[in-house]
């Protein structure tokens, strides 16, 4: 089904777009042109009226700005409300994060604590005013109050470190992050030497707080490899005051005894061994070149090697599974007691191999539903969104307490500046009034190719924003 947006007096498509999409799920939104179904939105003055024309019949919804709730006084906000105000009497509106859009959304809760209401003021006004679920709402205060926690206990003038190995020995069904899969031991080695040079432009940074190297997976770097990085990031680098040291361990077929002893003995203290899935059945289908067992096997050598924290990523919404195959999943990881559970919510991007209409979005929110009171004893410590989730949920990090990831909290928080390296990484300069950011190419060739100009660029970064 096609549906035509058309804005009158405004030009906020950002929001409209987003919550047409979350609420009409597989159509092709069009713009300026007269469909048989529509959503028009007009700014009149000091409210938004929004009509859903569906055929020959049509829904009117007005929502006005309202000097007694400051808090709903933004634009995007109001045509959102009008939107629902028109759509409620078409058929009941049941987004879990009702009218918000964005990727942090429990920003809205330190925004209502500014604003000075107490949690069960902030509760009631999630609920009845931003239409948020109740489960949702609880999370969200629960996850902010604890998020507050770390940043008061981050280091003064604290940096963190992001390192990127943008490569997979595979690529997922339901992923588009990487272009083509592995990249050979030679042409790796290729981008490892740059990546080292990049990394060596940070020599003279101070109070380093936490490095996370990400990706892709950057345990498909090999024994020796492993072991440059580590030795270039320990031997150039000022780790003297560092609290956290996070590797993505990622895809159990990629790590081995002897990978996890060089992280341990090169102070990795914190890794992630993330199954997605622990459905046999499942992971052929996302083509994932591993078993449960193999998990099993990973979790358990990164147990024995020491690390005090060892993170498990779940999806919920994967391809053909049921409710009872992600509980089964959920229970496992659970079982094996490890220091963090992440579980996210499917995205469907526009170059993976399956769609939406392929996914099962129907049970994902009874997944995440799950997820809260399987978790109880952890502590929701991070929550984020992203683009083209199933029902628009959550991806969402537990904790034990002593546990959390720094380096998570601080980037989604945006409250420490960050120094990234590699293909696709984005460094962040924090300041008073803005974010300054840099970024590097994406794809691995033009990394390589740019290196020189990429190192010039990062050097003038630092000295202007970090005085070395």
């Amino acid at each position: 089904m096609d549906i035509g947006i058309k804005l009158i007096g405004h030009e906020r498509i950002y929001e409209l777009e987003n919550i047409v999409r979350a609420t009409f799920k597989g159509v092709k939104i069009v713009f300026d042109i007269d469909c048989e179904n529509m959503v028009i939105s007009e700014l009149k003055e000091r409210e938004v009226i929004t009509t859903i024309r569906l055929g020959n019949t049509e829904y009117v919804g007005i929502s006005s700005f309202n000097p007694d709730k400051p808090y709903l006084n933004k634009l995007g906000l109001i045509i959102n409300l009008s939107y629902v105000d028109a759509y409620k009497k078409y058929t009941p509106f049941n987004l879990a994060w009702g009218i918000l859009i964005g990727i942090r959304p429990q920003k809205k809760v330190s925004q209502l604590k500014e604003f000075g209401y107490s949690e069960d003021q902030i509760k009631d006004i999630l609920i009845n005013d931003f239409l948020i679920s109740e489960k949702r709402a609880d999370l969200m205060i629960k996850a902010d109050g604890f998020e507050e926690e770390i940043e008061k206990g981050k280091m003064k003038n604290g940096v963190s470190l992001y390192i990127g190995i943008p490569f997979c020995k595979t690529r997922c069904a339901y992923c588009s992050f990487i272009s083509k899969p592995l990249l050979d031991d030679k042409e790796l080695q290729v981008y490892l030497e740059n990546l080292c040079k990049e990394i060596e432009t940070a020599k003279n940074i101070k109070n380093i707080e936490t490095v996370y190297i990400g990706g892709g997976t950057p345990t498909v770097l090999n024994e020796n490899q492993l072991s440059k990085l580590l030795y270039t990031i320990n031997n150039t680098l000022d780790l003297s005051k560092i609290r956290e040291f996070s590797v993505e361990a990622g895809r159990p077929d990629s790590i081995n005894k002897e990978k996890l002893k060089i992280l341990k003995d090169m102070g990795v203290d914190r890794i992630s061994i993330n199954p997605q899935t622990l459905n046999d059945k499942t992971l052929r289908e996302i083509k994932r070149n591993h078993t449960k067992e193999d998990f099993f096997a990973a979790f358990n050598l990164a147990k024995e090697t020491g690390f005090k924290t060892i993170n498990c990523d779940l999806i919920a919404g994967l391809y053909k599974e049921s409710t009872d195959d992600f509980k089964y999943s959920l229970d496992q990881i659970y079982s094996l007691n490890p220091e963090n559970i992440t579980v996210h919510t499917l995205s469907i991007k526009r170059s993976a191999d399956y769609t939406e209409n392929e996914a099962t979005n129907n049970i994902a929110r009874l997944m995440q539903d799950y997820t809260f009171e399987k978790l109880k004893d952890y502590i929701p410590y991070y929550i984020y969104r992203q683009k083209n989730t199933l029902d628009g949920l959550e991806n969402t990090g537990y904790c034990k307490k002593g546990h959390e990831c720094l380096y998570n909290v601080y980037m989604m928080r945006e409250v420490q500046s960050i120094i990234a390296f590699g293909g696709g990484s984005v460094s962040k300069a924090i300041l008073k009034d803005e974010i300054v950011r840099l970024r590097n190419p994406k794809d691995s060739v033009e990394y390589i190719r740019n290196i020189n100009k990429i190192i010039t660029k990062k050097e003038e970064f630092l000295n202007e924003y970090f005085n070395c």
